[in-house]
């Protein structure tokens, strides 16, 4: 991680309710979990395959997660490499990262 990034994720100091999505078209009975400070959070499926949740989230909680594809309860498949971020918002749309 570069000086920047953790130079700006220093300022936020507290939690934020912030909507992460994603672009995922899932098969019949699977769906997009986020992966943020150890914990699965199963995403809501909207139309056009978009995948959203709202939640509590602080600096260091974006300093690494990710999407799970989940079937059965069951991680299926995870994104290559996690996100990071060094800004934060209201609004984070993210793409799978292969």
């Amino acid at each position: 991680m570069n000086q920047n990034m953790n130079y700006i994720v220093s300022f936020i100091q507290e939690n934020m309710k912030i909507t992460f999505s994603i672009e995922y078209n899932t098969r019949w009975g699977e769906t997009i979990s986020l992966r943020l400070g150890g914990r699965k959070y199963p995403m809501n499926w909207e139309d056009g395959g978009l995948w959203s949740i709202t939640l509590e989230a602080g600096p260091d909680d974006l300093k690494d997660y990710g999407y799970l594809l989940m079937r059965d309860g069951l991680i299926v498949r995870t994104e290559w490499e996690h996100h990071r971020r060094g800004r934060i918002g209201r609004e984070v749309r993210d793409s799978w990262i292969e």
